[in-house]
């Protein structure tokens, strides 16, 4: 059985013949890659010679948000609408727009008949050897009421036009390794869309109770496009797409949850059963009250699950409300960092952790969200060698 059919397998909840352990090393190693800090053995080896080497799965579900062609590839990250090689779609707006670069400073303003909105986003060169890949967003497209017609008309006007080739490129790179996840967007909604990618955490929320109608206008037509995105990415060849990111229980609360994420992402999911596929969703933070919800939106992966201490629950607690529903990490991404567990404490939480499994159904272990560039690698071997 190669990585990726016991990947798939486990999504599924077969038996298996053994526990699936796919870290994801992606920021690890480019972080230390950058900083020529990777182990003495790894000094000029690719992420996918280290996996063959260590006989680990590869990680492929988060996208390297870093990958980008062109200059002007970042232009559209304020709205959440990612140009890299490792999204398999594109969007065009049919809208004038104008992008300004300045050093590592991508401008873009938006022209409305209601007036222009302008985004800006920031990624240099300490970002990318800290290992982060995803550009910062440092003024964000809504700032008052008025905003909500105008980021409506910049969606309602945008086009999708699918990329599959890169889905092809990557494919071909890693192999039977593990499977290529489809990104779609990290939005889990149209108004998680908002709250996550477009409005200041504060702003959005006086905005609920102050301007509900204008942001549900704005959200019936930010959903006209996230359907066109779907649709684009439920034809390509990928089996499993990632849909959503980044949900918590305080930024993200239960009930909020419930009635402006739960509906979209069941929609997607049903969507997606019914073209053959799966829906894996980023479930990285503190899920306390939104287990259920997933269980509701009926989504096959719970990827980039945390577990105590960083947060209340743990490995057991999640599986037994999840049930049939997949899990993807497992392992805090704490505990392999020397200064945050001794190792005694380290090998004591793996213990416990892999004791309260039970037949490990539905589990893909992976340390989460990332194997974080300061990791102790022995760390890694002993988990894959238990």
């Amino acid at each position: 059985m190669t990585h990726e059919q016991r990947i798939m397998a486990a999504i599924r909840g077969e038996a298996l013949d053994q526990l699936p352990f796919v870290p994801r090393l992606d920021l690890w190693y480019k972080g230390n890659l950058a900083q020529g800090t990777l182990p003495d053995k790894y000094k000029h080896a690719s992420l996918v010679d280290i996996v063959d080497d260590l006989g680990l799965g590869y990680h492929c579900v988060i996208p390297d948000f870093s990958t980008f062609e062109e200059p002007y590839d970042p232009a559209d990250v304020g709205l959440g609408i990612h140009r890299t090689k490792s999204v398999f779609y594109t969007v065009e707006f049919d809208l004038e727009r104008k992008v300004e670069l300045n050093g590592p400073e991508t401008v873009t303003t938006y022209r409305t008949p209601y007036g222009d909105i302008t985004t800006k986003v920031y990624y240099d060169d300490e970002m990318k050897r800290a290992g982060i890949t995803q550009a910062h967003i440092t003024k964000p497209a809504v700032e008052t009421e008025e905003d909500y017609q105008k980021i409506g008309y910049i969606f309602e006007h945008g086009a999708v036009k699918p990329r599959y080739h890169y889905y092809d490129a990557i494919k071909a790179e890693i192999g039977d390794r593990g499977p290529v996840v489809g990104f779609f967007y990290e939005g889990g909604s149209p108004m998680h869309a908002l709250l996550k990618e477009m409005v200041p955490f504060e702003t959005f929320w006086f905005h609920t109770y102050d301007y509900p109608e204008l942001m549900e206008e704005c959200c019936a037509k930010i959903e006209t496009l996230m359907d066109k995105m779907l649709a684009c990415m439920a034809d390509s060849p990928a089996d499993l797409l990632y849909v959503g990111a980044n949900y918590d229980s305080m930024t993200t609360n239960p009930p909020f949850f419930a009635q402006h994420i739960t509906p979209y992402l069941k929609k997607a999911s049903a969507f997606l059963h019914g073209k053959g596929k799966y829906l894996l969703t980023h479930t990285d933070g503190d899920n306390a009250g939104l287990l259920e919800e997933y269980v509701k939106a009926d989504i096959d992966v719970a990827d980039s699950v945390c577990t105590a201490p960083m947060i209340g629950q743990t490995i057991k607690d999640t599986r037994d409300v999840l049930g049939s529903h997949a899990v993807w990490g497992g392992i805090c991404s704490i505990s392999v960092l020397e200064d945050s567990f001794s190792q005694y404490e380290f090998e004591k939480y793996i213990d416990e952790t892999l004791s309260s499994i039970g037949d490990g159904r539905s589990l893909v272990l992976s340390v989460a969200d990332s194997t974080p560039p300061g990791a102790k690698f022995d760390r890694i071997l002993h988990i894959m060698k238990k």
